[in-house]
């Protein structure tokens, strides 16, 4: 630490150090501190800085409102040596010193109090983890708390008397008064350690300013940085964007904000030509940092927003520049054209791929072909149309002219922003070719940011092309004879080949055609294609012509085709098939007869060696088939089989056949009629019967002993038996065919399985449709319950005649019955021993039904007794059918306990192979046992000596014995059923004896426990509580107050107690075992509708209660209560102990804290009401106050504050705002206040509700007269309704004026002056409600206009010139207005914009128009130069500005005659004098143009 040397000073200086010490010390000694050491410094101080204020509202959470605007400064201060240290303000309530402020007395304070003080609280030591106890507080905080314990300690502040309370710290209890007494505490006694610590206090009588504690230890207090960020718009896709007139970064808007959700905008930044906006700057502490979002609000021009949230964190003095990038606009559409067959014309088998379309791309909007215009295309391309007739914006479609084209993100082909044209150049196959040019646009919708390309040629009415269409003739004649005859009637179908059919062809490529009367038919026009011919009728004894096709391959040509036609006749080929393989049968044979359609037979004559003969029958050959010797003409037949062939059944339905050139086969050459007749060979059928014995009846009457009955069985058909059939010998087809080998084709080989049966409910199985031949039959599943037949036989199926279909034959098998053995072994359970004269019966565990479905036996019925041997065994031995069956004791052996265990049998079928089932089970038996015990009766626990007897029904003395607390007394075989008596003839000392137990034996082996129990003394607590409730409300009118609530005692039900033991309780059972320790809690009881609480059934003893849990409304108090019940005597069964206690209600504190919404400033005179948002109901469910009533109302104090007054019960309440402070909007808010009971351990329920009133706010808008630009410049006066001026101010760009809490009222808005280039605008009047809303008046700038104003005279005489003609141009040379002088040589333009104005509205430039003579009056001479003219704007804001271009002509000289030397002087003259008017002229533009 640096130290201050000493130095000389003055003797009146030194005085006034000394009175300042004597000052101190009584300071000290009345704080309760040591006096501080000081010495007196010399030389002057100077401020050289002071910090910015730092505020007590900011920096305290609640703080008094006398001291709402106070705050404190640091300064820098340079020593006399030119060193600059920091310094704290020493005298509250003194004005700042401002930067030079001069002192010239000071005094040095080392290492004492004052020192200290800042040493602890902003020196090194200010975190100190024992005595810092400022540590946990802001730099702010303790730059207050130091600047005001200074002053303490320094007898300069009176905080601890007037303001003791004024400041609190967030939730901390503590407030600023008392951080200053601790920090002064520790100041005062504790020394720094090691560190050096001083502070130099710097005074001056001469002025009234504040004096500085200059602490020369290293502070350092937060140096103020400025970050600043700018924005960088560029394109996310240059290659769409750089060169193209259609987007510009130009007019980005970025709004910056101070939170993610950006809700509060800070700033909104524009960017430039380039993409950059300027920079935004803000402010932060050295070692913070400041956190702003920003996203993009407006988008630049031919862009998409970027509406995406971004943040950037400023940490230093240096600029930034973030980068945004937008997507220009562009549309990646797939489809560009779709090309299709015009309306009315078919399409044929043209082909619409192929067509080549020329693209243009022009950078412009325009809703006609640009190139009209004499725009050129920045790009061109040529696509070409796929089979569909589509263009889609892809490689595979371009053929030329790939630049320009660009991808976006994705990869996809897509259009920028502007207009294109398609024009096809080339057409596809067929068609004619289509020069329409379709022009479309490719826009931005800026308003829902999407882009869209509209007028494609992509809908149905769009690219609609002409095919190429023509003509078919045909001339039809007969065949068949050397002259040729024409054919009407021919019908022809005529369809486009590639549709596949006529039906299938389109209606315009298609047609039916008939041929006339000379055989001459021909077609609509049809459309370019190839075309099947197709004869559809005509004579049917005539074959129909081949189709044909013809090409239709030029527009408006016809084609012309003729055809004729041959008779139709064949041979008939008859053959005969075997309708189950459907082979021909080879078997020669068969005889057949032809019919024709009116029935009469047909037959051939023949020429043979014995002459003529008729053949009318006709007769297979060993390859089954035969041929007519001659052709039949078309028409229909019929053929009759009359004979069929060895191993078949004749057939003799009429087979119709059909002689037409749709019917004849084709076979080496030959072509005939094919004409078969199916027979089907015999087949066999063979049965197979199956029986055996089936269950009958259970034989022996309603009361016949069931050892009598017995069942019965009788010989049945029985289903499920399974056979097998296989072929005994080679089994062939009866149509004789053979394999490739030459081999009969078999149906079945030697041994082959043929097929499986299986019998049904009448025990059959039949095969049908067997082959002819030999077969064995073998059982290989027998049926459920019987055993497997092994024995297998033979049968033969002969063949009788064509006329048996069928061959039966029948084969029988037997089968015999499973049998069922059952038994059970009886056991002695201990031993395992065998036990004879056990009894046992056998019962049939479900119905028992016999063959017919009958129930012959019945469920659980007796079928059979049997008795143990002497080996333990028990047999049963009737003849039983497989089923279910169980078998229990009827009767326990002699000494044994009877078992109710059932054994089960279930005797099932256990396969084919097994002739009899055998089950077998055991059996145990066990004897009686008894153990007797004595025990305590609280615990359980075995008592010993107690005598005890066991008497049996007449009284005899079975056993008698004293009790174990060891082992329990056993008594074996006792009598089952018998009763007995357990009795205690002399109880253990200290208890009660107990009386007599009876017991009865029971039927178990197992052990049977009898227990008897003794009693000891008891004890019970009883506590009664009440408390205080409301009964009734006093009403108080003209009160602040409305009500008054009362409160009587009542029982309290529902308070919950703990019972503790208060010393160990222990056993009388002289074991001492303990019931509970001392302290241990026993139970837990409950106050009930008498606020009564009661335990009972307690050991006795010494145990205290305490409360625990308290009902709804009143505070609990855990206070201990003692309770006494210790044992009496043994003839005591009860001890009571009984008290009564009180509990205190829950009381209620409501307040209320009143805000400004913005400044969060407290705020005065608020008027609040307290409601009840609920009946109030007493004990006794009356209402007494209710829902909604007005309970109180208070006003808010200088803090902000109100507390309600009223002694509330619990429940509901709200608070709502009656009256609001002056100047602001009454709050709507509802606060509900939950006063409902908030736990036992809450005494007063504290409540705050927090307000906040909202400013009326005006906003001003200065804008361009369409309202979509703030103009900046323009000075604009708000005037109230008595004249006077509540706020004046400069308009800016692109921002509204905002004005804070007008009062209510009318105003004026009055244009001082308006911006350059526009007009003043008129007074706007406008009036403030009393709303949250912000309210806003707008006032509209015209834009300032002017008129060019030409003097056109005479440059010799000054008279005015009529009918000269003048243009006016823009820079460009455009023509703007057309003037002609009148009569006084005076002509005026139209008006004109006088200058350009920049984006957001404000001036730019002035405009140059150029003035042109084009036409002169009748003789004079034309004056062909340029005059450009600015009309100027003046600050008075004309309503119209003129400027006057005073112009003169010469007239045209004479034709001077010969020896004329007078003319010759007189136009030499006016020549000078044109000559000094167009210099005059110049000089007077170029003095212009100076002047701008």
């Amino acid at each position: 630490m640096e130290r201050v040397k000493r130095k000389k000073i003055p003797i009146s200086r030194r005085i006034i150090s000394s009175i300042l010490a004597v000052f101190m010390a009584v300071t000290a000694i009345i704080t309760g501190m040591s006096p501080v050491t000081a010495k007196a410094s010399d030389g002057v101080y100077t401020v050289e800085g002071v910090s910015d204020r730092i505020s007590y509202q900011e920096a305290f959470s609640g703080i008094d409102d006398a001291m709402a605007n106070w705050g404190t400064n640091i300064f820098t201060v340079s020593d006399p040596s030119g060193d600059t240290y920091w310094g704290l303000c020493a005298s509250p309530n003194k004005a700042t010193p401002g930067t030079g402020t001069n002192y010239y007395d000071s005094t040095e304070y080392t290492n004492d109090t004052v020192a200290r003080v800042i040493y602890w609280s902003l020196g090194n030591g200010w975190d100190d983890e024992e005595w810092g106890v400022l540590r946990d507080y802001s730099e702010d905080v303790r730059t207050i708390i130091a600047h005001h314990t200074v002053a303490l300690a320094m007898g300069n502040d009176d905080w601890n008397t007037t303001y003791s309370g004024a400041m609190a710290l967030g939730d901390d209890s503590k407030i600023g008064y008392q951080l200053c007494m601790e920090l002064l505490n520790v100041a005062a006694n504790i020394s720094t350690g090691d560190w050096d610590c001083t502070v130099i206090y710097i005074s001056d009588p001469d002025h009234d300013c504040q004096n500085i504690a200059v602490y020369k230890e290293a502070y350092n207090p937060p140096i103020e940085l400025t970050g600043s960020v700018r924005f960088h718009k560029e394109s996310a896709m240059p290659s769409i964007s750089d060169g193209n007139s259609c987007y510009s970064l130009d007019g980005a808007e970025i709004s910056i904000y101070s939170d993610a959700d950006c809700t509060d905008l800070l700033d909104t930044l524009t960017t430039g030509e380039d993409g950059y906006t300027d920079y935004y700057s803000t402010t932060f502490r050295e070692g913070d940092s400041v956190t702003l979002y920003f996203k993009e609000t407006k988008a630049p021009k031919g862009f998409l927003i970027n509406d995406e949230v971004r943040s950037i964190t400023l940490d230093s003095e240096d600029s930034y520049t973030e980068t945004i990038s937008d997507m220009p606009g562009n549309d990646p559409i797939t489809l560009l054209l779709k090309k299709q067959t015009a309306d009315g014309h078919g399409s044929g088998d043209t082909r619409l791929e192929g067509a080549e379309y020329t693209v243009k791309y022009y950078d412009i909007l325009s809703d006609i072909d640009p190139a009209i215009a004499g725009n050129e295309a920045k790009y061109t391309w040529i696509f070409r149309t796929n089979e569909r007739g589509y263009i889609f914006l892809a490689d595979n479609y371009l053929v030329t002219g790939s630049d320009g084209l660009v991808k976006d993100i994705s990869g996809m082909y897509t259009l920028p922003l502007g207009t294109i044209t398609l024009q096809e150049t080339k057409a596809p196959e067929g068609y004619l070719l289509n020069d329409t040019v379709y022009v479309a646009q490719t826009v931005l919708d800026s308003g829902n940011n999407t882009v869209r390309t509209t007028n494609l040629p992509t809908d149905d009415n769009a690219a609609q092309e002409t095919p190429y269409e023509g003509t078919i003739s045909i001339q039809k004649f007969l065949g068949g004879s050397t002259v040729k005859t024409s054919e009407p009637d021919a019908e022809f179908e005529i369809y486009l080949t590639s549709a596949g059919s006529y039906d299938a062809a389109p209606e315009e490529s298609r047609q039916t055609i008939t041929t006339d009367a000379n055989g001459y038919a021909i077609t609509k026009r049809l459309p370019y294609g190839t075309y099947t011919v197709h004869q559809t009728k005509g004579n049917n004894k005539y074959y129909f012509v081949d189709d044909m096709e013809i090409t239709i391959s030029e527009n408006n040509a016809n084609y012309h085709k003729i055809l004729e036609d041959s008779p139709i006749e064949f041979y008939i080929k008859m053959v005969k098939k075997d309708a189950y393989t459907g082979n021909t049968v080879n078997v020669a044979g068969t005889t057949f007869e032809l019919y024709d359609d009116n029935g009469s037979k047909i037959s051939f004559n023949i020429m043979t060696s014995s002459g003529m003969q008729t053949i009318d029958s006709f007769t297979t050959d060993e390859n089954g088939c035969v041929y007519t010797t001659e052709k039949l003409l078309k028409g229909n037949y019929t053929l009759v089989e009359t004979k069929a062939p060895d191993g078949y059944v004749l057939d003799s339905t009429p087979v119709q056949f059909t002689v037409s050139e749709d019917t004849y086969t084709a076979d080496g050459g030959a072509e005939f009629i094919l004409v078969e007749k199916s027979d089907k060979a015999v087949t066999g059928q063979l049965t197979v019967t199956k029986v055996g014995e089936v269950l009958d009846e259970y034989k022996g009457g309603l009361y016949v002993n069931p050892d009598e009955k017995g069942f019965t069985y009788r010989e049945g058909s029985l289903s499920g038996a399974k056979f097998e059939v296989y072929a005994a010998e080679d089994i062939y087809t009866a149509d004789n065919q053979k394999d490739t080998a030459g081999n009969r084709n078999k149906h079945y080989s030697k041994g082959e399985l043929v097929t499986t049966l299986v019998t049904g409910t009448d025990g059959k199985a039949t095969a049908t449709n067997l082959p002819l031949g030999k077969y064995k039959v073998v059982e290989v599943e027998a049926p459920d319950g019987f055993v497997l037949n092994p024995d297998e036989q033979v049968v033969t199926l002969v063949y009788v005649d064509d006329k048996t279909p069928v061959v039966n034959e029948a084969l029988t098998f037997s089968n015999d019955r499973q049998k069922v053995e059952l038994s059970v072994s009886k056991l002695d359970s201990e031993t395992r021993k065998p036990v004879a004269g056990a009894e046992f019966g056998l019962y049939a565990a479900k119905d028992i039904v016999n063959a017919d479905g009958k129930v012959i036996v019945s469920k659980d019925t007796l079928l059979e007794k049997s008795v143990s041997d002497s080996n333990g065994l028990i047999q049963f031995v009737k003849d039983y059918p497989l089923g279910s069956y169980y078998a229990k004791e009827i009767k326990a052996p002699a000494g044994y306990a009877s078992n109710d265990e059932v054994i089960d049998f279930t005797a099932a079928y256990q396969g084919q192979n097994v002739k009899s089932v055998k089950l077998s089970a055991e059996f145990l038996n066990s004897p009686t046992h008894f153990e007797f015990t004595k025990t305590d009766i609280t615990n359980g626990s075995e008592l010993t000596g107690a005598t005890l007897t066991v008497l049996d029904k007449n009284g005899n003395v079975v056993d008698t014995w004293t009790s174990d607390a060891r082992e329990a007394h056993v008594i074996k075989r006792l009598v089952v059923g018998e009763t007995y008596t357990l009795r205690e003839e002399y109880a253990p000392y200290g208890y009660l004896k107990a009386t007599d137990i009876q017991f009865t034996v029971k039927d178990t082996g197992e052990v049977q426990n009898v227990n008897m129990k003794d009693e000891v003394a008891r004890g019970s607590i009883v506590v009664t509580k009440d408390g205080e409730i409301v009964s009734d409300a006093t009403i108080r009118k003209e009160y602040w107050n409305n009500f008054v609530f009362n409160f009587l005692k009542r029982n309290l039900s529902g308070v919950t107690f703990d019972v503790y033991a208060k010393e160990d309780i222990l056993s009388v059972d002289g074991l001492n075992t303990v019931y509970y320790k001392a302290g241990d809690k026993i139970s837990t009881i409950v106050t009930d509708e008498q606020g009564i609480a009661r335990i009972d059934n307690l050991p006795c003893g010494k145990y205290y209660l305490i409360e625990t849990k308290t009902i709804d409304g009143f505070i609990l108090d855990n206070t201990p209560i003692e309770a006494d019940i210790s044992y009496i005597d043994q003839n005591t069964n009860v001890v009571y102990a009984g008290m009564n206690v009180t509990n205190e209600r829950q009381k209620v504190q409501i307040s209320v804290i009143k805000t400004d919404s913005e400044t969060k400033k407290v705020l005065e005179g608020a008027v609040f009401g307290l409601f009840t948002k609920e009946d109030i109901v007493n004990a006794d469910g009356k209402v007494i106050v209710n829902a909604d009533t007005q309970i109180e109302k208070a006003v808010t104090g200088k803090d902000g504050k109100v507390t309600f007054t009223s002694d509330l019960p619990l429940g509901q309440y709200y608070v709502k705002e009656l009256e609001a402070p002056a100047g602001y909007v009454k709050s709507d808010k509802v606060i509900d206040v939950d006063a409902t009971y908030k736990g036992d351990n809450v005494k007063v329920i504290e409540l705050e509700a927090a307000f906040e009133n909202i400013p009326i706010k005006v906003e001003f808008s200065k804008t361009d007269i369409t309202g979509e630009k703030e103009l900046p410049g323009a000075k604009l006066s708000v005037i109230d309704s008595e004249g006077k001026i509540v706020e004046s101010w400069i308009s800016e760009a692109g921002k509204s004026h905002v004005i804070e809490r007008l009062p209510v009222g009318k105003y004026t808005l009055r244009e001082e002056s308006a911006p350059y280039g526009y007009k003043v605008a008129v007074d706007v009047t406008f009036e403030i409600t009393e709303t949250s809303e912000i309210q806003k008046v707008i006032m509209k700038d015209e834009q300032a206009v002017g008129r060019i104003i030409i003097n056109k005279t005479d440059s010799v005489t000054g008279s005015p010139i009529e009918g000269v003609v003048f243009e006016i141009r823009d820079k460009d040379g455009k023509v703007l207005d057309t003037l002609t002088t009148d009569k006084n040589g005076y002509a005026e333009s139209k008006l004109l914009p006088i200058c350009t104005y920049n984006k957001d509205g404000s001036y730019k430039e002035d405009i140059h128009y150029t003035v042109i003579e084009t036409k002169a009056a009748n003789g004079y001479i034309l004056d062909e130069t340029s005059y450009d003219v600015v009309l100027k704007y003046s600050d008075n804001a004309p309503v119209c500005i003129e400027e006057t271009v005073k112009l003169t002509n010469t007239p045209k000289p004479d034709i001077p005659k010969t020896g004329d030397t007078g003319n010759v002087y007189r136009y030499a003259l006016l020549a000078l004098i044109s000559l000094a008017v167009m210099v005059s002229l110049v000089m007077a533009k170029k003095s212009r143009n100076q002047k701008n």
